[in-house]
């Protein structure tokens, strides 16, 4: 979470602890736009006690129940646990600082009645017989929730319903969040308008800066988490939605290739080529951009432009890539399947004149052999720090293969030669890594590559199981979902609370 999120968090929570005095107050002026943009919630504090246990913390030590049990009209063990409760942020450009968040927590029947407030200062809003203000601060009692925070238009808005809905549906779900930025948009253009600049200026030139833009004030309206946990599988998913995203799919569904059983990671991709090569090109030539001090000029530009357009051709309707092991380093193995044959020394030729055109200093040899009944094409690409990297490619009908490392170790043609894996390449994206594999190979290499406090880290957090990320199109939008074990999630959360 954000600073600027944990600052109006911080905020909410010192307004709502100076409720305790129970000042009167006047209600919140007339015509203060907002609405909710935010809305997060969790299954229930039952279901994160041995999450928290875990991380070394007993029952009611997590953050929210801290806040909620310290205010002066709750106390301890004032929280109903078996309960989902939520936070949700405000957009509104007149919305002050202690109102950019708002909680809905359950709490048990004998804590903070609704008369209780009245008696001390709350004024009823008109309306909403459940619902006071004291200095204009928003207060709601339901029978099962204490809501607090906000603005009278917002905190009116949840239910007892629509927050144990997504529950009832989903055993397995944890928590799940919704981000409408068009709501933000709408709602809180200047402050939307500012909070954008304020990413822009942290780019290091203003190629990031466009990015940046272009994805907050055009590509995305809406993004939707879920957590999901199956304690008896010890798995964990992370999935996230977003929209618009209308994107086409393969017109010819793809076998998945065989790689070496020695591969710790996977990789399958499938999408029309004739998309996916220009969106490539885009990119690499984005992250050339953004990597940068500055800008390149116009000469520098169209000279990576061209590479970048180069190693698009490349790009087939699906892709499949395996990493391995070799020599205290790596090796990829790469199978590309199109729908018509190529021209892949045509291809080469020009990749070669343009990657020389562009870093004058690189050397860039190529041969061939023979292996597996075929020709193949070795590429020996030598940078200014004297870094050799092999890439052999070997043709076979609509298909190449492809491997690349710093080993001279001649493969490919065992690659080419192994039998379909099951299944087809049926996803935009499919990931795959083994984390004990990942684990090992990373132990073993050098120093200077992977420091070894690095190292310590990645032992503790990839200890076992498989962790995989896939992407598709539902017509609508993206859905990107992470799977790992629940205990490397544990690991990994406890990393980052013990660097901070």
């Amino acid at each position: 979470m954000s600073n600027r999120v944990w600052r109006w968090v911080a905020a909410c929570a010192l307004a709502v602890s100076a409720v305790g005095q129970m000042a009167r107050g006047e209600p919140a002026p007339g015509g203060v736009k907002s609405a909710i943009f935010v809305s997060s919630s969790f299954a229930s504090l039952e279901r994160l006690d041995p999450i928290v246990a875990k991380l070394g913390m007993k029952p009611g030590q997590d953050p929210f129940t801290q806040m909620i049990e310290g205010l002066p009209f709750t106390g301890p063990r004032s929280l109903d646990r078996s309960l989902p409760f939520a936070m949700f942020m405000v957009a509104g450009d007149e919305v002050g600082e202690q109102n950019q968040a708002f909680f809905a927590a359950p709490v048990k029947a004998n804590i903070a009645p609704l008369q209780m407030l009245i008696d001390q200062g709350g004024k009823v809003v008109e309306g909403h017989d459940d619902t006071v203000l004291v200095n204009n601060f928003p207060l709601r009692r339901t029978a099962n929730y204490l809501l607090l925070g906000g603005t009278a238009a917002t905190i009116i808005v949840p239910t007892e319903e629509s927050l144990a809905v997504p529950f009832k549906a989903d055993k397995t779900l944890l928590a799940a969040a919704r981000v409408d930025i068009d709501t933000a948009r709408r709602w809180a253009p200047k402050k939307f308008d500012a909070f954008v600049k304020s990413i822009n200026k942290e780019q290091a030139n203003p190629a990031g800066g466009k990015i940046v833009d272009d994805l907050a004030r055009k590509a995305i309206s809406s993004l939707d988490l879920q957590i999901l946990v199956d304690e008896p599988k010890d798995q964990a998913t992370l999935r996230m939605r977003t929209e618009p995203a209308a994107l086409a799919k393969a017109t010819t569904q793809y076998p998945r290739p065989g790689l070496p059983a020695e591969c710790f990671g996977r990789v399958d991709y499938a999408y029309p080529a004739e998309k996916s090569g220009p969106a490539l090109a885009s990119l690499l030539y984005a992250l050339y951009e953004i990597g940068g001090e500055k800008a390149p000029d116009q000469e520098m530009a169209a000279k990576a432009k061209a590479v970048m357009g180069d190693a698009s051709q490349f790009v087939g309707e699906a892709m499949s890539f395996g990493v391995a092991p070799a020599d205290g380093g790596v090796v990829i193995y790469g199978v590309a399947q199109y729908a018509k044959e190529i021209d892949l020394e045509g291809l080469l030729t020009r990749l070669e004149e343009d990657t020389k055109k562009a870093e004058p200093g690189t050397i860039w040899n190529k041969e061939s052999y023979a292996d597996a009944g075929a020709t193949v094409t070795r590429l020996i690409i030598e940078t200014r720090e004297k870094n050799r990297t092999y890439i052999d490619l070997l043709k076979k009908g609509k298909g190449v293969y492809m491997t690349l490392g710093q080993s001279e170790a001649k493969t490919v043609g065992k690659l080419a030669g192994l039998p379909p894996a099951a299944g087809q390449i049926d996803k935009l994206i499919a990931v795959e890594v083994d984390a004990a594999g990942f684990s090992k190979v990373v132990a073993g290499m050098p120093d200077s590559n992977v420091p070894a406090e690095a190292k310590k880290l990645i032992a503790q957090m990839f200890q076992k199981g498989t962790i995989s990320l896939t992407a598709a199109s539902d017509g609508a939008g993206i859905i990107v979902e992470l799977k790992a074990p629940m205990s490397a999630l544990i690991q990994a959360i406890g990393v980052a609370i013990n660097a901070k």
